[in-house]
């Protein structure tokens, strides 16, 4: 029941506009993150 509790909280979270700036940044450094990855190889 925890996990649920957690998942509600981030969904909350998520329907804040400014949260969605810090989602998409997030978003974009794993992208950026594994494509460094990939040209690395």
């Amino acid at each position: 029941m925890r996990t649920m509790d957690l998942s509600v909280e981030a969904l909350e979270d998520l329907e804040a506009p400014w949260n969605w700036g810090h989602f998409f940044a997030g978003v974009g450094t794993g992208v950026a993150l594994v494509g460094i990855g990939i040209a690395a190889t």
